[in-house]
């Protein structure tokens, strides 16, 4: 049988094949920035394409989003047997342990055993952080300042205060910013839960930093959560959208507002606990988004008075604090509080004087409101 007498059988196998070693030629583009494998790289381990594709429309994109979850959610996916699931996390482990193994070869690396795959030393750690973390400014020189920066990717910022006092303003600001930076410029996407992302706003911002407007509001992808489990719906498709190539290099997402759906649709404290169920594993899956996409991920969050004192707290609670890196809280006072957030705040706590300077531009209104800045031990 000569070239081109293949049966359609055939055909389709060797166009699989085909598709697997476009896989590994983009899987070292791919991890440059991020630390992901495709999904579709099962295959290579004998994992069924019927099965990849239910794993996909499950929510689960990339080898690292199997490995990280209870093997319980993996048999929850409709259509996935115990066997079937046993075999995918092995294909995920091995997979995973292949793409570390080819990477310490590039580098120059030695093969110390298998477990070695899924460690590394610490200044292998501190040479992938200083190679692939990034900073979005904030427009605001004064906070990039103290942000040592801007906003960093792998991380989740946090931003809460009082109605109208900046939070939206700056997410459109960020929502920009990501875009112009100069070493990783990358898309926005930007879930919306309260009907506040302004189209118009983005470009005076766009005017004042006198970018091209169209380009800028093309790569800004946003949607409508309506409900709290849409929230995490979209989230699922989010992650569909960051490993296609098509789709292009995402540097930020930003929800604003993550507590206003869940205070929404759980009320009463008989509903307390599912309500903080849902929030942490919407927490969770946030902090793999930033870690595994190298993201910055931002959340506006709403506040609640604290009886006993004088400052506003986050809607978040102790489960914001297990996993926001950095809180931003918009307060009218004439001092900044900066302290990690998980310590005793009587015992770990530094007055600074932070006045935000008029960003004469498109951020006036931030320069009437002071910052408190709370920093998180990551």
């Amino acid at each position: 049988m000569g070239a081109g007498d293949e049966t359609p059988m055939e055909q389709q196998q060797l166009q699989a094949e085909d598709a697997l070693i476009d896989a590994g030629q983009d899987a070292e583009a791919e991890n440059q920035l991020c630390s992901y494998v495709k999904i579709e790289r099962l295959c290579e381990s004998g994992v069924n394409v019927a099965d990849i594709a239910k794993l996909k429309q499950a929510g689960f994109c990339t080898t690292n989003s199997i490995v990280s979850v209870m093997r319980k959610d993996l048999v929850a996916v409709k259509g996935l047997g115990e066997a079937k699931v046993d075999k995918i996390i092995e294909a995920a482990y091995k997979t995973m342990g292949s793409l570390v193994l080819a990477q310490q070869a590039g580098q120059g690396g030695g093969n110390n055993g298998p477990v070695s795959h899924f460690f590394q030393t610490a200044e292998e750690a501190l040479a992938k952080h200083q190679s692939t973390r990034f900073f979005i400014s904030t427009g605001a020189s004064s906070l990039d300042e103290v942000l040592r920066g801007g906003i960093e990717s792998g991380q989740i910022t946090e931003l809460y205060g009082e109605f109208r006092c900046g939070k939206t303003q700056l997410c459109h600001t960020l929502a920009v910013q990501g875009q112009l930076h100069e070493q990783f410029p990358g898309r926005c996407l930007y879930i919306d839960t309260e009907g506040t992302f302004r189209p118009d706003r983005i470009q005076e911002i766009c005017q004042a930093l006198t970018v091209d407007s169209d380009e800028i509001m093309a790569n800004i992808i946003t949607a409508r959560a309506m409900t709290s489990e849409h929230l995490n719906q979209l989230l699922k498709e989010a992650c569909s959208m960051m490993v296609d190539e098509s789709s292009g290099q995402f540097a930020i997402v930003i929800i604003d507002s993550i507590m206003g759906l869940m205070r929404q649709d759980f009320t009463g404290r008989g509903e307390l606990s599912e309500r903080q169920q849902l929030l942490g594993k919407t927490l969770n899956k946030l902090s793999k988004i930033a870690h595994e996409f190298n993201v910055a991920v931002v959340l506006t969050n709403q506040v609640m008075a604290d009886p006993g004192g004088y400052q506003l707290q986050g809607c978040l609670g102790l489960e914001g604090c297990k996993v926001v890196n950095v809180m931003l809280v918009w307060h009218d006072r004439k001092t900044c509080d900066a302290r990690p957030t998980r310590d005793d705040p009587s015992t770990c706590h530094a007055k600074t004087q932070l006045v935000m300077r008029k960003a004469q531009h498109y951020h006036s209104v931030l320069s009437e409101h002071v910052l408190f800045l709370m920093l998180c031990c990551a």
